[in-house]
Formats: C-alpha cells, sequence, structure tokens
C-alpha cells in the first residue's frame, strides 16, 4: 500500500487577517472597542443626566417657570415637583424636551449660544460614530482591506474631536451663574461621564483601525498576506527497501594462441623446401 502528499507550508505575514483569513487579533480589539464606543457615545446622547442638582439640597427655581431645577441632557430639561406641606420634601420629576411646543419659553431661556452649540457638534461626532458603524460591518462582512481601514480610523478620529470639543464646551459654560439659579448644588453626572468615555475610546478604536490598516498595506507591498512554500513530493510505502548496485566490468580483447598438430606443421615445412 503506497500514497503520496505534499508538504506545504502556510506562512503568515502580519496583517488585518491571519491564517485561513480570519479577522486578526488587533482588527477583532478595535472592532470591539469602538462597538462599545458607539453605545456608550448613544447612552450619553439620549439621556437627560450631563447636569443634575444634589438631591439632598432643595434647588432654587428657574425663571421664568419658577420650578426647581432637577437634571439635564442634550435634549431634555428636567424639574422638581415638591409636595406641599410635605416635611420630608419629596419629590416628582417632570421632564421636558427643548423642542417641546407646549413650553415655548424653554429654548429661549435654557438653550443659549453655547448649549445649542454642544448639542450641534456633538450631533455630528454621533453621526459620524453611525457611518463607521455601518463600514465596519461592512469591513467584518467582506473582509478588510486597507483602504476600508484607514477610513475606519479616520472616521472615529474624527468623530472623537467632534465629541471632545463638545463636552469640553459643555463643561466650560454649564456653571455660569447668569444661567441656572443653584448651579452651586450642581454637578456632571454619568451621562457627561459617558460621553467623555466614549470620546477617549474613539481615539483608541481609531488607532487601532489605522495601525491595522497600515499593517495591511504593508503586507500587500511585500507580496500578499499568506506565502505558500511547497516541499518536495515524497513516497511512503509500506515495502522493504530495495538497493541495487550495478557493478561495472572492463573487457580487454586479448589474441587466442592456436595449436597447430606436428603432422600438418612437417608438410607445411616440405612444401616450403
Amino acid at each position: 500500500m503506497a500514497g503520496r502528499f505534499n508538504a506545504r507550508t502556510a506562512v503568515a505575514r502580519p496583517g488585518a487577517t491571519g491564517r485561513n483569513g480570519r479577522i486578526g487579533n488587533m482588527m477583532a480589539a478595535a472592532a470591539v472597542v469602538s462597538i462599545i464606543a458607539i453605545i456608550i457615545v448613544l447612552i450619553a446622547f439620549a439621556t437627560p443626566v450631563w447636569l443634575e442638582a444634589d438631591r439632598n439640597m432643595v434647588s432654587n427655581p428657574v425663571p421664568p417657570f419658577n420650578i426647581p431645577f432637577d437634571k439635564m441632557g442634550l435634549w431634555q430639561f428636567c424639574f422638581r415637583l415638591y409636595q406641599i406641606g410635605d416635611p420630608f420634601l419629596r419629590y416628582s420629576i417632570i421632564c421636558r424636551w427643548y423642542f417641546s411646543s407646549g413650553w415655548p419659553p424653554m429654548m429661549e431661556f435654557l438653550a443659549p449660544s453655547f448649549f445649542i452649540a454642544t448639542q450641534v457638534i456633538y450631533t455630528i461626532g454621533f453621526i459620524l460614530c453611525i457611518v463607521g458603524m455601518v463600514l465596519l460591518i461592512a469591513v467584518l462582512v467582506r473582509g478588510p482591506n486597507p483602504g476600508m481601514l484607514f477610513a475606519l480610523g479616520a472616521l472615529f478620529m474624527l468623530a472623537a474631536i467632534f465629541i471632545c470639543i463638545s463636552f469640553i464646551i459643555f463643561a466650560a459654560r454649564v456653571f455660569d451663574r447668569e444661567w441656572i439659579f443653584g448651579w452651586q448644588s450642581n454637578y456632571l453626572s454619568w451621562s457627561f461621564a459617558l460621553a467623555v468615555a466614549g470620546g477617549i475610546l474613539l481615539w483608541i478604536c481609531g488607532a487601532l483601525f489605522l495601525i491595522e490598516g497600515r499593517r495591511a498595506a504593508y503586507a500587500n507591498e511585500q507580496g500578499g498576506a499568506v506565502t505558500v512554500v511547497h516541499r518536495p513530493t515524497a513516497v511512503v510505502t509500506s515495502e522493504p527497501a530495495v538497493t541495487k548496485r550495478e557493478t561495472a566490468y572492463t573487457v580487454a580483447e586479448q589474441p587466442i594462441p592456436r595449436k597447430t598438430h606436428p603432422e600438418h606443421s612437417s608438410d607445411r615445412q616440405t612444401d616450403r623446401g
């Protein structure tokens, strides 16, 4: 029983994909970090807890509504409704959208120019995150290439820039005394912290995608991500090996002496005489 086999060795070079065309470890880490960052940015975008009043203190009324302030986000503003005559100062919370038609003066007083700038800039960063998420899905489905990886890195870096600018503007101006009364008892809350964390994670995943794009481009310049080396064909058999030896023989031709009978030799001599 005999068989043949071809020995092949696959040598993987650095790039976005590992062996057998699978996603590399750094590419997988960048994808996970980007998904977490987009989820965090979305939560900060939707929740109204960027700025919050101390729960252990009675906040001052906010003009022109004369209702105590409780918390606020990018798109909602919440007030406290204290129960009259309650010695424990218990209250309920009522929230309104900035664009609510029932409260026309809300945008005029509660949305100054710096806050509108915060809303617009953060929204641009959030839209860039959504575009990056769509491109990330395309990369995971079709497989990575240097151009798409560079585009992903640039998108997430740009989104990080916009989001960081938005929360820096908000933190720098949110404690203005002329804006919300009772600013001494207000503090930046967990939605703002999520916005900061999302911006940092976007910087990280953007850098990872740019590194992966550079590695993939380098691998393409070197002739591909995978090189296949062919080995000589080997023969496997169950029969014992037989060694043949060849011997060279040299044959020398020599004259053979002829024997003559005595009678014939005497006759020849007589003839000669």
